[in-house]
């Protein structure tokens, strides 16, 4: 087999044909080998009785959602991975302890039952600091991040829903709070819905007060292919600039945007991925045009942003891929629309970066 599954066995097993593959190599007069490849096809197999074992916390309605397994359909290898892909881009489970499924095949029956053994682990954070600039003062941080939560059954959580909680002081000169949920899968659909406030105040360089929300709806993809996936967002914000700092003008700045991408992803892990491509094109406007609504500097702009990423595995330990070689692309756009043009200076583009970045990409031993 290759890890394409695109080998004579993997084009059988991918129908539901348990088929026995074998070859014969003769070689003949000259420099010449004749090749006969024998196939068993047998009969067509089905899933029967698709079973999650070991989800102490999270719901089974969670984990059936994202698998490609279903009763009924005829058995599939490539379903069988992809539905272990789909598990562990839920960063729900330990990742080591999410091997290839148990496979047990009904007697006298063409019926095939499937069961994932998995082993929960915290994706629940919880983060907090402190610390003393010369310029800034005493700083703290405190944040709590619910990864796995449930609206429905808050005290016990598994619902796969996100809920996270932020705020950052440093003493008079800047303090943000933020909050945010989503629903990965509203209405059991792969439609994800996601509201978010924040408020901001910064007296360090500018000094500016800002509110803001956004709400963000998103679906996966059926074409090209099941790893697509878009997503819309529409956020609106309030900016009192008192001091700009020769960075921004001083007044009021209202926003509102609408932003659409287009992102396809398929790594094998959503925190340390080890193979696979992630690609997005994110396109976004801002315009305000009516006077009475942003009366000093509404923010009139466009931006479009493509970036790519690929992961190449280098060297395995123990069977585990500890080394992957990231390379990394991005090719942005931005420009002012309207009769009053005006680019917020935080979307603009700044050069630089890590070089490291884009070179070797490890994964804790």
């Amino acid at each position: 087999g290759n890890a394409e599954f695109t080998d004579v066995g993997s084009l059988y097993y991918d129908r539901g044909y348990l088929a026995q593959v074998t070859k014969e190599e003769n070689v003949v007069a000259g420099d010449s080998i004749d090749l006969t490849i024998r196939v068993q096809e047998g009969k067509q197999h089905f899933f029967r009785y698709i079973d999650v074992k070991g989800n102490t916390k999270t719901k089974d309605f969670v984990l059936r959602r994202e698998l490609f397994t279903r009763p009924g359909d005829p058995f599939s290898r490539s379903a069988v991975v992809r539905s272990l892909r789909q598990l562990a881009q839920l960063n729900y489970f330990n990742q080591e302890k999410l091997q290839f499924p148990e496979i047990t095949y009904v007697p006298d029956a063409t019926d095939v039952d499937v069961t994932y053994n998995v082993e929960e682990k915290s994706s629940d954070t919880f983060n907090a600091s402190i610390g003393y600039g010369g310029t800034i003062g005493l700083t703290g941080s405190i944040g709590v991040s619910l990864n796995n939560f449930d609206i429905k059954d808050p005290l016990h959580g598994g619902g796969g829903e996100v809920l996270s909680v932020s705020a950052e002081l440093g003493a008079s000169q800047y303090r943000t709070v933020s909050l945010t949920f989503s629903e990965p899968w509203l209405n059991q659909r792969p439609t994800s819905l996601g509201v978010s406030i924040y408020t901001t105040h910064s007296a360090y360089i500018y000094t500016a007060d800002r509110t803001g929300m956004a709400v963000s709806l998103g679906r996966r993809l059926r074409w090209p292919d099941d790893f697509f996936r878009i997503d819309w967002t529409f956020s609106a914000s309030h900016s009192n600039i008192l001091n700009g700092g020769g960075i921004y003008t001083t007044g009021i700045h209202d926003e509102t945007s609408i932003q659409q991408s287009i992102s396809r992803s398929s790594t094998d892990n959503p925190v340390f991925p080890t193979i696979g491509s992630e690609f997005s094109f994110l396109t976004r406007i801002a315009y305000l045009p009516i006077a009475s609504i942003a009366p000093n500097q509404p923010a009139n702009y466009f931006k479009n942003n493509f970036s790519m990423k690929f992961f190449t595995p280098l060297a395995s330990i123990n069977g585990q891929t500890k080394f992957v070689l990231m390379t990394s692309a991005d090719v942005g756009q931005l420009g002012g629309v309207g009769n009053t043009p005006y680019v917020t200076p935080t979307e603009l583009f700044v050069m630089g970066g890590s070089g490291f970045a884009t070179g070797i990409y490890s994964i804790p031993l």
